[in-house]
């Protein structure tokens, strides 16, 4: 309705979180954030990966990262779950990793699975598989739909776990009240 496309809203989403990410930087400057950046379709491309944030990621790089995103073929959840899974999973094994690392996995999606397994229980499981091979480990998983052709019940269940939300977004307006 607001004449905006879901790939629109998702672009806009994603620019403003940059923007509220290096806030938090400005509140205190200890503070460090990473980006990870995963695209999915049909297929998975890492678009970029663990990338400082801060005010020249936000102002020069972000938009180059963000005008990569373009809407291609199948909607395969299962495969960008693993993906995250299997990065998330680097991050916590790595050496250096310790209990003051915190993780956000944002997951954004329109559609609906149309690759790949659509089961919802099943996707839910993909979630648990970190917390089984580290237990003291729970990222905060955030799942955002856009636009009403989005499959809400999956992102629904997958948001219900500990740590887990969802949200949706149907215009411009309204992806503000998300990030």
């Amino acid at each position: 309705p607001d004449g905006k496309t879901k790939i629109d809203h998702l672009k806009h989403t994603l620019q403003n979180m940059m923007t509220y990410f290096v806030g938090l930087k400005e509140e205190n400057v200890r503070l460090t954030q990473s980006l990870t950046m995963m695209m999915f379709d049909h297929e998975m491309e890492t678009i970029c990966k663990e990338l400082v944030i801060d005010k020249e990621l936000a102002n020069k790089k972000m938009e180059n990262i963000i005008n990569k995103i373009e809407p291609r073929g199948a909607t395969n959840i299962e495969a960008a779950l693993d993906a995250a899974a299997g990065h998330i999973k680097t991050i916590v094994s790595a050496p250096d990793y310790d209990k003051t690392h915190q993780i956000a996995h944002i997951f954004m999606s329109d559609g609906n699975v149309t690759a790949g397994n659509g089961n919802n229980a099943y996707l839910k499981e993909k979630l648990n598989v970190l917390p089984e091979i580290y237990p003291d480990f729970i990222a905060a998983n955030t799942f955002i739909g856009f636009g009403n052709q989005h499959d809400a019940k999956l992102l629904k269940t997958l948001g219900d776990i500990p740590k887990g939300e969802y949200y949706f977004i149907d215009s411009i307006e309204n992806a503000g009240m998300v990030y």
